[in-house]
């Protein structure tokens, strides 16, 4: 579940960084109050930058679902990184 939430907010936030990329022209424009700067010298909204902001711990916080299973499977669970288990 935690890999395809990754995968998901990943992807969009890819999508949405981009859109914003190919979309804006560089620099600011205070009078379409595009003055926060979104990356690769593009600038955009407050609002546009908390979305980029949002998907970004979203996806920290799902890479975060991801580590934690997997840690609990190699030292609870006893599974090594070659797929064979402890005998007991």
């Amino acid at each position: 579940m935690g890999a395809t939430a990754f995968a998901w907010l990943f992807t969009g936030l890819l999508v949405l960084f981009f859109y914003y990329v190919w979309d804006r022209p560089l620099g600011a424009q205070p009078n379409l109050e595009w003055t926060v700067h979104l990356g690769w010298g593009r600038y955009g909204s407050a609002r546009e930058a908390a979305n980029l902001s949002s998907l970004m711990w979203w996806g920290f916080i799902a890479f975060g679902v991801v580590a934690v299973g997997q840690g609990i499977r190699l030292y609870k669970l006893g599974e090594d990184v070659f797929g064979r288990t402890k005998r007991f």
